[in-house]
């Protein structure tokens, strides 16, 4: 998949920043949201740990979301204890989208995204699950993620294909791999791609040379 990126304008932009700033900060991308998630996540990861009833307190049961309503956030910040593949690999997924978005995007914007589609995945849970069922991962998160580099790569004009694959593959993971919540992977990919949509894409267009 190609990263997107913002073309310059002339030898400046972005308030009369010298061009050579952005090379600089290419080089070494900010990304204060994707790193602070990703140590709150495996935080609290190791403490489920010692107390796996963490879990599924925080999990997200829609059966108890109207005395829980918290935990259509916290879900997603909680992993399955007995698997290091379901954090290794969101957590690895996390930094991939994280490092061509955020960078790009700014922290704020990006937040919003990781937000609005973290929220999006519980809603797809409640639903579209089965309701004595709970659930936890980024996932849903992550999902939306996909649809932010597809709004900015569409902006930017750039080619969707390997964008659209990796999507195609992930989307078929729930039918290869049980226990997966395809459920919060569709909310979050709508989320995302309506945060997208309405805020993103339009920021890059105003930015891109005519």
């Amino acid at each position: 998949m190609s990263s997107p990126s913002v073309p310059e304008r002339g030898a400046e932009h972005d308030g009369g920043r010298p061009a050579q700033h952005d090379a600089v900060r290419a080089a070494r991308p900010s990304m204060p949201v994707t790193y602070a998630i990703m140590a709150v996540c495996l935080a609290l990861f190791g403490l489920s740990w010692f107390s796996k009833d963490l879990v599924f307190e925080f999990g997200l049961k829609p059966f108890l979301v109207a005395d829980e309503p918290w935990t259509v956030v916290t879900n997603a910040f909680f992993h399955d204890p007995t698997s290091s593949a379901h954090i290794g690999t969101n957590m690895l997924s996390l930094w991939i989208f994280g490092r061509m978005l955020e960078p790009m995007i700014g922290s704020g914007r990006f937040a919003g995204l990781l937000a609005a589609s973290i929220l999006a995945g519980s809603a797809g849970v409640l639903l579209l699950e089965d309701p004595y069922s709970y659930t936890v991962g980024m996932s849903g998160g992550i999902f939306g993620l996909i649809a932010g580099v597809l709004v900015v790569q569409l902006a930017l004009r750039q080619n969707i294909a390997g964008t659209l694959i990796l999507l195609g593959v992930n989307a078929l993971m729930p039918l290869i791999v049980g226990n997966i919540s395809w459920q919060g992977h569709l909310g979050g990919f709508l989320g995302g791609l309506l945060y997208a949509a309405v805020v993103i894409g339009p920021w890059i267009r105003r930015r891109r040379p005519r």
